[in-house]
């Protein structure tokens, strides 16, 4: 059973990386104009063609792509002016706060709430409970987000509208108000 999902799971990356290559060649001009913008001179397309392997045939730029991504050469972004792989370092930690704090909130709501409709299967609390996880399930995060912060936010005025944009994990937790949509926009989706 491990090794059959293992195959699977490396088919979908491979699947992946191959939608991700064939869209970006899809871009309009192509990628050099799509990241130096409309005004690159065509020498300045070439300099970047050649740099990044887009003078060399698709399977070989195909290559090329899987070895950077394999030895976690994530490129370059041009609008952060710093590489991938530093801003996914970055951003992190902070992610994973987020996540563990939503992951925390959805158990401690999660458990108690299924053992109630467990308790009461078959009635109007297990339904109504059983209706409004359904409904939450499949709303969108980020709509679920906006209509939280629109209520909490802007019209009752208990919460900041925005999350905390510290630089580390301590001042994030200091601004800990900040995190409160967040994380029940997260809970609330996977409770």
């Amino acid at each position: 059973y491990l090794v059959r999902r293992l195959i699977q799971a490396v088919v979908v990356l491979v699947l992946v990386t191959l939608v991700t290559f064939v869209l970006l060649h899809f871009l309009p001009g192509n990628v050099a104009r799509a990241m130096l913008g409309r005004r690159a001179t065509p020498g300045a397309i070439r300099a970047f063609d050649v740099a990044n392997g887009y003078n060399r045939p698709l399977p070989v730029q195909y290559w090329l792509y899987l070895d950077r991504l394999v030895h976690g050469n994530l490129g370059f972004s041009y609008v952060e002016n710093a590489s991938v792989a530093q801003l996914f370092a970055a951003r992190f930690p902070k992610s994973m706060l987020l996540v563990g704090l939503a992951l925390l909130v959805a158990v401690v709501l999660a458990i108690p709430l299924g053992v109630y409709q467990a308790y009461k299967r078959n009635s109007i609390g297990d339904y109504t409970l059983t209706g409004v996880s359904f409904t939450l399930y499949s709303f969108p995060t980020f709509w679920l987000g906006i209509i939280l912060i629109d209520a909490f936010a802007i019209r009752l005025g208990v919460l900041p509208p925005t999350a905390p944009s510290g630089s580390s994990i301590g001042a994030i937790l200091s601004d800990w108000q900040g995190l409160i949509l967040p994380v029940l926009t997260l809970a609330l989706v996977s409770v």
